[in-house]
């Protein structure tokens, strides 16, 4: 089973958790990142249902996960900018997406022993969106390990 959505919406990133002297009480820094969660939920729950109902089981094993991240561009940057550099950081970000899928698509994001994820513009005229893919993880070695930073990892194993 291989579940892709797309998300609509501006990816919020999951910020640093606050917490109040003498309680139990955590507070995530950003106050949109519970909308965005319930979003991603919904709109994997949605992608779901259109499986066919033998494949409709959230993932037990190992997960392979990718993330697009499409922000919106903004009007004063240069066209010659093509790279997205400003923030939010895509690490927070992925690990919004993550835990907004825990129980809805996998039980736990320590699951995930595969991810790709990628922050760029949107088109001009083009909504923001997030697309994703989550795919039970074959238990291969990924082909990044065929890359020189990985050299050292391979002769380890």
């Amino acid at each position: 089973m291989t579940l892709t959505f797309r998300v609509i919406g501006v990816a919020q990133p999951k910020g640093n958790m606050r917490s109040y002297r003498g309680t139990n009480i955590l507070t995530d820094a950003n106050k949109s990142l519970k909308g965005w969660q319930t979003l991603v939920a919904a709109s994997a729950s949605l992608a779901i249902q259109r499986l066919d109902p033998s494949d409709r089981a959230m993932l037990a094993g190992a997960v392979a996960l990718s993330i697009a991240f499409y922000f919106p561009r903004p009007l004063s940057l240069k066209r010659s900018i093509v790279a997205n550099i400003r923030r939010p950081d895509i690490d927070k970000c992925v690990r919004a997406v993550q835990d907004a899928l825990e129980r809805v698509a996998y039980f736990d994001d320590a699951q995930i022993v595969n991810l790709v994820a990628a922050k760029r513009y949107a088109r001009p005229g083009e909504s923001p969106y997030v697309d994703v893919s989550i795919a039970p993880a074959a238990g291969l070695y990924p082909l990044a390990l065929a890359q020189p930073l990985f050299d050292r990892i391979d002769r380890v194993l």
